[in-house]
C-alpha cells in the first residue's frame, strides 16, 4: 500500500511541475508580410517580447531600396487582450523609367493606440543615374527626406510631403500614424493615415508604395517610406552635362519612415535594420514576432496541484526517517 501511495505522489508532484515548465515555456510568433491586418490574441498574463521589422523600398536597376528599421522591447500584456499587427510588404521596384514603391512599415496596435512602428525604408530614385533609398528612421523622428538637388525632397513628417521638382515626378510620401502622405509632383502617396485597415498606395509613373504605407514611385522620384511618422517622396531633377543643350532627368530616392515604441516598454531596441524576410519580386518584407518570456504566477488551480504534491513528498519523507520499534509482546 506505501509503495502504491508513493507512486501517486511522486505522479501529482511530477505532473505540476510540468505544468509550471509548460507556462514558462514558449516559442516566439512570427506574424509575416500577408497584405492584411492579423488579430492576436493574449494567452497568458506575463512579460511579452515584441519586435517589428520594417520593409525595404523597391529597387531600380543598381541601386536598392532603403532597409526598413526595427523597433520593439519588452511589455506586460493581459491575458485575453487582442493585439492587431500589420506587417509592411516591399515596395515595387522598377526596371523601366520612374521611381520606386517605399517600402511598408510594421505595426502593433493595442486596444488604445500603436504600441510598436517600424518604419519602412524609402524607395530608390531612376534616371540616368539611380539614387539608393533612405533607411527608416528611429523613435520620435520624422522619416528621412528625399534627395536634394534642382528639385527638393519632401520633407517627413507626421505624413510625408510629396517630392518637388520643375521638371516633375517627385515621389509620393509616406503614409504616418496620424496623418495621410501627399502627393508628389504626378505620382500618388499615402491616401489614407496607417490603420488597421491600410491599403497599399498606387505609384503615379513608378511603382506602388508597399502595404503599410509606403508612397508611390513618381516618373522618377523614389515613395517614401511608410512608418509613425512617414517619409518624403524623392524629388526630381534635371542633369545637365555632357555638351550644350544635353540633359537629362533624374530623381532622388524616399526617406525613410519613423520608428515609434511606446513609453511603457522596456529594453527598448530602436535601430536600422538589415534584415528582413526575402520576397522573390521586390525585396525585404517586415514582418513582427511575439515571444513569452515570463509568465504571470501560476493560476490557482495550478498552486493546488503543486501544493497537494509537494505535501505527499514531505509525508513520503517523514514515514521513511521515522522509526518503527519491534513490538516486545
Amino acid at each position: 500500500m506505501l509503495k502504491f501511495l508513493k507512486h501517486r505522489v511522486l505522479l501529482a508532484g511530477v505532473s505540476a511541475l510540468a505544468l509550471t515548465a509548460a507556462a514558462t515555456a514558449a516559442d516566439a510568433t512570427t506574424f509575416d508580410f500577408t497584405g492584411a491586418e492579423v488579430q492576436w490574441t493574449v494567452p497568458t498574463t506575463g512579460v511579452y517580447e515584441i519586435l517589428a521589422y520594417g520593409a525595404q523600398g523597391g529597387p531600380s536597376g543598381i541601386a536598392q531600396g532603403g532597409y526598413g528599421a526595427e523597433a520593439g522591447g519588452d511589455v506586460n500584456l493581459n491575458a485575453g487582450s487582442v493585439l492587431t499587427i500589420l506587417a509592411g510588404g516591399s515596395g515595387v521596384g522598377v526596371n523601366g523609367p520612374g521611381g520606386s514603391g517605399g517600402g511598408g512599415g510594421s505595426f502593433v496596435f493595442g486596444a488604445y493606440g500603436v504600441l510598436v512602428a517600424a518604419g519602412g525604408g524609402g524607395g530608390t530614385g531612376r534616371g540616368e543615374f539611380y539614387s539608393s533609398g533612405h533607411a527608416g528612421g528611429y523613435s520620435g523622428t520624422s522619416g528621412g527626406s528625399g534627395g536634394i538637388n534642382s528639385g527638393a525632397g519632401g520633407a517627413g513628417g507626421a505624413g510625408g510631403a510629396g517630392g518637388g521638382g520643375t521638371y516633375g515626378g517627385g515621389g509620393g510620401g509616406g503614409w504616418g500614424v496620424f496623418s495621410a502622405g501627399s502627393d508628389g509632383a504626378g505620382p500618388n502617396g499615402g491616401k489614407t493615415p496607417v490603420s488597421a485597415t491600410s491599403q497599399a498606395a498606387a505609384g503615379g509613373g513608378g511603382g506602388a508604395g508597399g502595404f503599410g504605407g509606403g508612397g508611390g514611385g513618381g516618373d522618377f522620384g523614389g515613395g517614401g517610406g511608410g512608418g509613425f511618422s512617414g517619409g518624403g517622396g524623392g524629388g526630381s531633377f534635371q542633369f545637365t552635362g555632357f555638351g550644350p543643350g544635353y540633359y537629362f532627368p533624374g530623381g532622388s530616392g524616399g526617406g525613410g519612415g519613423g520608428s515609434y515604441v511606446a513609453q511603457n516598454f522596456t529594453n527598448v531596441v530602436l535601430a536600422p535594420a538589415t534584415n528582413g524576410h526575402y520576397s522573390n519580386t521586390y525585396g525585404l518584407n517586415g514582418y513582427v514576432t511575439v515571444n513569452a518570456l515570463a509568465p504571470a504566477a501560476p493560476e490557482p488551480a495550478t498552486w493546488a496541484l503543486m501544493g497537494a504534491g509537494f505535501a505527499g513528498l514531505g509525508f513520503l519523507g517523514l514515514r521513511r526517517g521515522r522509526k518503527v520499534e519491534p513490538s516486545k509482546a
